[in-house]
C-alpha cells in the first residue's frame, strides 16, 4: 500500500495552512492545561499509579476510561511543553489519518482533499478554547478513522492483519473517551444495511466477516456500559451527564430527546453553511438590555420573551436543517432499496450519521447550555463522518465539469472553507457570551491587529 508523498502534496499543503493559521489567527499556544486546571488536586495521584491502573476507569475523573484519551494529552502537552502544539500535531494527525483512508478505501485524492480540509479548519472543537478538555477530541477522532478504515479492509479481504490492526484501534478507542459510543450507536444502526446489502449480492465471506466484526462490536460495547455505569458518578441526577431516563415523566423525557437530536442534527450541518444562518444575527450588535427596551414598557412584566425570540431564533433553521436531511435519507433509502447500489448505501450511512452521530449527548436532559448551538464537540462523529460525505458529494460532482469549471469550483471550495472558518468564530462568541461561558478566539480581528503591528 505505497504512500507516494509526492501524489499528496495538498495534504501538506493543508497541514502548513492550519499550523499558520492555528497559531496566528486562533492562538492556540494559548490553550491551559486541562488536567492541571481541572484536576489539580489529583494529577499527581493518577500518574502515580502502575501503568495497568490507567487502562482502568479512574474513580478520581468520574469514573471514565481515560488512558488514551486525557492521560494521554496531558503526556503529550508535558513533552512539548506546549498544550498547543500538542493540539496542533494531534489535529493534523486525525487530518493525514483521515486523508489517506479515504485515498484507499475510495481511491480518490479529490475526496480525500477536500474531506480532509474540512475537517482541519472545521470550528466545531472551538470550546477548547474555554475549556481545553475537548483537546483530546483529536487523539479520538484518530482512533476512529483508523478502527473504521481497519473494519471495512478486515470485512473487504478477511486478512488477520487487518483484523488485529481493528482490534488495536478499537481498543485505543475504547480507553479514550466515553464519546466512542456515539461510533458503536452508529455501526449498530448502519450494520443491519450493510448486512442486507450483502446478502442481496450473495457475498458470503464478506457477510461473515461483517457478522463476527458486529459481535466484537456488541460485545465490546456492553463491557464497557456495564463497567462504566459501575465505576462511573458521571450520570447521575445534577451531573452535567444526567440521562433523560431519570425524569419521573415519560412526555419530559420524549421532549428532550427530540429537542437534543434537532439541535444535534443542526450543529453538525451549522458547521460548513453560511455563518449567517447560524442564529440571531441581532444578538451580534445588541444585547439582551437593548433588545427589551425596545419593548418601550409594553407587556413589561414578559418583555424578556423579545429577547429570548432573539436567542432561540436559531431553531427555525435547525427545523430546516432536519427535514433536508430527512428528506434526502428518504431518497437515498428508496434509491437503495430499488437498486441496492454501493453507493447510496455508502451516502446513506454517512448522512445517518448527522442527526444520529453523537448518541451520549442525545439521551443527556436538556441543559442551559443547549439554548445555543455552540457546543460542537457535542457532535465531533457527526462532523467527521459529514466531511467524508461532502468531500465524495464535492469529489463527484467535480467530474462532471469541464477542466476550467473544475479550476473555478475547486478553488471556490477552498475558499468559502476558509471563509466559514474565519467569520463563524463571530457567531460562536456571541453565543457562548449570552451563557457567560467563556470567550473564544477571533481570526479575522487577530488578522486585522496582527497587520495593524
Amino acid at each position: 500500500m505505497p504512500i507516494g508523498f509526492k501524489r499528496h502534496w495538498s495534504i501538506g499543503i493543508t497541514c502548513l495552512a492550519y499550523l499558520c493559521w492555528s497559531t496566528w489567527l486562533e492562538r492556540v499556544h494559548e490553550l491551559p492545561a486541562f488536567m492541571i486546571t481541572a484536576y489539580s488536586g489529583v494529577v499527581d495521584k493518577i500518574f502515580s499509579q502502575p501503568l495497568w491502573r490507567l487502562l482502568l476507569p479512574q474513580p478520581d475523573m468520574t469514573g471514565s476510561y481515560s488512558a488514551t484519551g486525557l492521560l494521554l494529552f496531558h503526556k503529550l502537552q508535558l513533552l512539548f511543553h506546549s498544550t498547543g502544539l500538542a493540539y496542533q500535531l494531534a489535529h493534523l494527525m486525525s487530518s493525514v489519518s483521515l486523508y489517506f483512508a479515504i485515498y484507499w478505501i475510495f481511491s480518490s485524492r479529490t475526496a480525500a482533499f477536500f474531506s480532509a480540509l474540512l475537517w482541519t479548519f472545521s470550528t466545531h472543537n472551538y470550546h477548547m478554547y474555554s475549556v481545553s478538555g475537548s483537546t483530546m477530541l483529536a487523539l479520538v477522532s484518530t482512533y476512529t478513522v483508523w478502527t473504521l478504515f481497519f473494519t471495512v479492509r478486515y470485512i473487504q479481504s478477511g486478512h488477520w492483519k487487518t483484523g488485529a490492526a481493528a482490534l488495536f484501534s478499537l481498543s485505543w478507542l475504547f480507553l479514550s473517551y466515553e464519546g466512542w459510543l456515539d461510533v458503536f450507536c452508529w455501526m449498530l444502526l448502519i450494520l443491519p444495511l450493510w448486512n442486507h446489502w450483502l446478502r442481496k449480492k450473495h457475498w458470503v465471506p464478506q457477510r461473515r466477516r461483517m457478522v463476527q466484526a458486529l459481535a466484537v462490536l456488541i460485545a465490546t460495547g456492553i463491557l464497557y456500559i456495564s463497567i462504566k455505569t459501575r465505576a462511573g458518578d458521571g450520570q447521575g441526577p445534577g451531573s452535567e451527564s444526567d440521562l433523560v431516563f431519570n425524569y419521573p415523566s415519560i412526555t419530559v423525557m420524549v421532549e428532550d430527546l427530540v429537542s437534543n437530536l434537532f439541535k444535534q442534527n443542526y450543529l453538525v450541518l451549522s458547521n460548513f453553511w453560511p455563518p449567517f444562518l447560524g442564529g440571531s444575527n441581532s444578538l451580534l450588535f445588541y444585547d439582551s438590555k437593548w433588545l427589551i427596551e425596545q419593548q418601550k414598557g409594553y407587556h413589561a412584566e414578559f418583555s424578556h420573551l423579545a429577547y429570548m425570540n432573539h436567542l432561540f431564533l436559531w431553531r427555525y433553521y435547525a427545523g430546516i436543517a432536519m427535514a433536508i436531511v430527512a428528506f434526502w435519507g428518504f431518497k437515498l433509502a428508496m434509491e437503495f432499496r430499488k437498486r441496492h447500489n454501493l453507493q447510496t448505501l455508502v451516502l446513506l450511512s454517512l448522512l445517518l450519521a448527522i442527526p444520529f452521530g453523537s448518541a451520549t449527548h442525545t439521551v443527556t436532559k436538556f441543559r442551559p447550555f443547549n439554548s445555543v448551538p455552540f457546543l460542537g464537540y457535542h457532535v465531533w462523529f457527526g462532523v467527521l463522518c459529514s466531511t467524508i460525505l461532502f468531500g465524495l458529494l464535492l469529489s463527484r460532482w467535480l467530474l462532471s465539469l469541464s477542466l476550467r469549471a473544475k479550476r473555478r469550483t475547486f478553488a471556490a471550495c477552498i475558499l468559502y472553507t476558509l471563509f466559514v472558518a474565519a467569520v463563524r468564530p463571530i457567531y460562536l462568541n456571541q453565543m457562548v457570551e449570552q451563557l457567560k461561558m467563556g470567550r473564544y478566539p477571533q481570526p479575522i480581528q487577530n488578522l486585522i491587529h496582527g497587520l495593524r503591528r
